[in-house]
């Protein structure tokens, strides 16, 4: 069953300051020793960018224990493929909390090559985002009207240069999820509040934990559970109603917990809604009215033995799903794969993927990762054939 539900909305308008410009730095980056790889981008296969973490951290037998507090945090950027790196933006990021599946709450989205926003770990008070409209060059601090929410997936959204969302201010007990949602038109220089889920809410039992926009009127959030596959609030007038969808088990599977990750949309009517439900990830398919999400499939990867699940839908046809060091590609929806052993160093997994065409991609390898916590040590990595194989790259060479 499906309903409409209309979500009260706050006529409050957040003005922000617009904030003075930081500029880059325009000296070539040395990585330290001690940096870790906590996000990366690509608009190109030669211009891209990375985030590096820097925590001060001592070892306990196999376990990694980080000091959060006062950890800088520096974007670099590259234009020629990853031969040379040139540092653009510095920050502190202080805080003990974990804001998505990524490396310590990292968030970074280019919409191009010139238009891109920074978001890194919060406090529990505040959080900032950087905006800059020049590639880098210059970057704008903006102050968030709450703290970036969801565990797994991403509490953004830009479907363009200006216009986008946020997920913020995530909090659940064990039968009641709350969460607000708020929109931008000027790239986050001023917010207003959307939408609220809460007290009221159809369906949010759950860990509400990202959002999509396809443009400026359809968008999702998703939620996972203990009880189902998970559940998805779906907008057709750029969240100011939302209706609910509790996802069906797939075919064979008759109990587990699900966790929907961000939808991957194409077009108004293609798309495709990962969800990792037992020690499997199934895809499940935009429906015909272009906002539920029906008949899902299993892919061919298997998360056992503490191996992450990673993935990239890359078009419509174009597939990656890993696990461990096995990588399966498919050009043609699914329908036959190609399998790759990685030969990673020892004790590194791919966690992350980011293919900017059929051939070329990036990767960040981390040893002793679980999403959410932190990680020992990550590494970048670059293919030129589609994932057969991998080198690593060196944030500084």
């Amino acid at each position: 069953m499906r309903r409409v539900l209309f979500l009260a909305t706050s006529l409050l308008v957040l003005i922000l300051a617009p904030a003075a410009g930081i500029r880059a730095s325009a000296s070539s980056l040395e990585q330290p020793a001690a940096s870790l790889v906590a996000d990366v981008d690509f608009v190109s296969g030669a211009t891209g960018w990375v985030a590096l973490y820097s925590p001060r951290t001592s070892h306990v037998g196999n376990a990694c224990d980080y000091d959060l507090s006062r950890t800088p945090v520096t974007i670099v950027r590259t234009i020629d493929g990853g031969r040379h790196w040139t540092a653009q933006l510095h920050f502190t990021g202080d805080s003990t909390v974990f804001g998505n599946a990524r490396l310590w709450g990292m968030w970074m989205r280019f919409v191009n090559a010139t238009h891109g926003f920074v978001s890194g770990p919060a406090t529990q008070k505040q959080a900032w985002l950087y905006q800059t409209r020049d590639g880098g060059k210059i970057w704008r601090k903006l102050r968030l009207p709450g703290i970036p929410g969801g565990f797994i997936g991403d509490p953004f959204t830009f479907p363009s240069a200006g216009e986008g969302w946020l997920l913020a201010n995530v909090a659940a007990t064990m039968d009641r999820s709350w969460a607000s949602v708020f929109h931008t038109v000027d790239a986050g220089t001023h917010w207003v509040k959307a939408a609220r889920f809460g007290k009221g809410t159809e369906g949010a039992t759950g860990d509400l934990n990202a959002l999509v926009f396809r443009d400026a009127h359809v968008g999702w959030v998703t939620g996972g559970s203990n009880a189902s596959p998970g559940f998805v609030y779906a907008t057709s007038d750029g969240g100011r109603h939302w209706s609910f969808q509790s996802l069906g088990f797939p075919k064979g599977v008759h109990e587990a917990s699900g966790t929907p990750y961000p939808p991957a949309i194409f077009n108004a009517s293609t798309g495709f809604l990962p969800v990792e439900a037992g020690e499997f990830l199934y895809l499940y398919t935009l429906g015909p009215d272009g906002t539920h999400w029906v008949s899902p499939r299993r892919l061919p990867a298997r998360a056992v033995d503490d191996r992450t699940l990673y993935w990239q839908l890359l078009s419509p046809q174009r597939w990656w799903v890993g696990a461990g060091n096995t990588l399966r590609r498919t050009v043609n929806v699914g329908r036959t794969w190609q399998t790759y052993s990685l030969h990673l160093p020892p004790g590194f997994v791919i966690t992350q993927l980011d293919f900017v065409g059929p051939n070329r991609g990036w990767a960040i390898a981390t040893a002793g990762f679980t999403p959410g916590y932190p990680t020992c040590a990550s590494i970048l990595l670059r293919t030129t054939d589609a994932g057969a194989h991998w080198a690593s790259v060196a944030v500084g060479e």
